[in-house]
């Protein structure tokens, strides 16, 4: 049987030893039953291979039923940008339940609007599996949301259907999130390179104080309107980082443009080394 195949069983045992050595046991029977045909064993001794072969498949038997037994509920599902400022789109979300599991991208589409346009948003999920209690997860935009999760799957023998596609929509997900943190990484990178370039332009003597601060002004509107689409806290901080104010940045001189440039310049190099994987 080839590996792919048995991912049920690996999920469903996970690391339940009394399953994996009621299932061994299960195997050892078949061997037992094959050897007493060819053995020809008293009849005691074949009723005793017959109990133990049912006994191990009357197990499997079991598991399998209990594993369809495991269902999600999605309890509340939020879409928005924190504090108050949510919708509800419970309904929404359990629409996409299929065949006991959800998968789907977190996206405006996905949940039939922009609430909060030009911010990047968040889903609160709440939601429960088979016997475990309710737990609460959080996605950002772009994200791919996968319920159940892998450790929902594996921590219990109560098992949900279609094992091997969820693991391979696992791998999916997380290369998908690797892939759109090498793209931020790429676009804060280039944000520091032109922030680099402005600072080397206050420093020459030929580049004129209004051409400066504008480019600052205009680099520095950019980046926030970036950050801000990534996640609320990055545009926080880039805000906040020591220096002169935004409004008071075309009231000085060159070197007040400058500093206030290299200051976040220096919070862009903190989140870039923050988003390494």
């Amino acid at each position: 049987m080839p590996i792919t195949k048995m991912h049920w069983l690996l999920d469903a045992f996970g690391q339940n030893v009394l399953g994996w050595i009621l299932f061994g046991g299960g195997l050892v029977a078949i061997y037992t039953v094959l050897y007493a045909i060819w053995s020809k064993l008293t009849g005691y001794e074949l009723l005793g291979a017959i109990c133990t072969f049912a006994s191990g498949w009357i197990f499997v038997a079991v598991l399998w039923l209990q594993r369809r037994s495991a269902k999600l509920v999605i309890h509340e599902a939020k879409w928005g940008i924190g504090d108050a400022r949510y919708r509800d789109v419970t309904v929404i979300l359990r629409g996409y339940l299929k065949e006991n599991a959800i998968n789907v991208p977190v996206t405006n589409e996905t949940f039939q609007g922009d609430p909060y346009a030009g911010v990047r948003k968040h889903l609160i999920v709440r939601y429960s599996y088979g016997r475990s209690g309710n737990k609460e997860i959080i996605r950002h935009e772009t994200d791919q949301l996968i319920l159940p999760e892998r450790e929902d799957r594996a921590s219990s023998i109560f098992v949900g259907t279609r094992f091997e596609s969820a693991r391979a929509a696992d791998d999916q997900q997380q290369l998908h999130e690797k892939e759109n943190r090498r793209a931020i990484r790429d676009q804060i990178a280039a944000l520091i390179n032109e922030g680099n370039g402005i600072k080397a332009a206050c420093g020459a003597a030929t580049t004129p104080e209004a051409e400066a601060e504008n480019a600052a002004n205009l680099w520095a509107q950019n980046a926030l309107n970036y950050l801000d689409s990534i996640e609320a806290s990055y545009s926080a901080r880039f805000n906040a980082s020591s220096g002169p104010s935004y409004a008071g940045v075309g009231q000085g001189t060159k070197g007040n443009v400058w500093n206030y440039v290299n200051r976040r310049v220096q919070t862009l190099t903190q989140l870039l080394q923050e988003l390494r994987d």
